[in-house]
């Protein structure tokens, strides 16, 4: 039921708030697809529609949900924290963000959190076996100044029953992948 999905998200998201709160600069959330409490189509995100209930995304239903059971100010200030949320993460000799990158991303539209950046590090689709992750992951590494490094995203779950896949220096990772 959906207040049980309520639950979980806002037990999770409480946590997250409450490690970044209390170990600011070792702990990290990278944001995701999901980080969208607004269920807003504007500056990178998208509705979250994944289960339609009639013409009705969930997205929609848990914004109302939140909004009706904890108030508006409640429902701005978690909005507030995702978005300042960072959309990638450098560390030594690697990047990570949610998805894999979409080609064509620059590093200045992903240091200014340009609508394009937020949409393609947080929703590309990793669905298929190609170079194209390879390429926008080697690119983005040469640009932040680390050609060998590696590019770690997870997002979807990598094609068939696997944890990770490896497509040059990227590797897409879900450890939730069916066995």
């Amino acid at each position: 039921p959906l207040e049980q999905e309520v639950a979980v998200s806002l037990n999770t998201m409480s946590y997250i708030m409450h490690l970044k709160g209390r170990y600011a600069q070792n702990f990290h959330y990278i944001k995701g697809n999901h980080d969208n409490i607004r269920n807003s189509d504007a500056n990178g995100d998208r509705g979250f529609r994944k289960f339609l209930r009639g013409a009705i995304g969930d997205g929609q239903v848990f914004e109302h949900f939140v909004r009706t059971q904890f108030g508006k100010r409640f429902l701005e200030k978690w909005a507030a924290f995702e978005a300042a949320l960072p959309i990638m993460a450098k560390g030594k000799n690697v990047l990570l963000s949610h998805s894999g990158p979409k080609t064509g991303l620059t590093r200045g539209e992903i240091e200014q959190r340009s609508t394009n950046a937020i949409q393609g590090l947080t929703w590309t689709n990793l669905v298929k076996k190609d170079a194209i992750q390879s390429e926008a992951a080697s690119s983005l590494l040469r640009q932040f100044e680390m050609p060998s490094g590696i590019y770690l995203a997870g997002h979807r779950h990598p094609a068939g029953s696997v944890k990770f896949t490896k497509q040059g220096p990227f590797y897409q990772f879900n450890p939730t992948a069916p066995n």
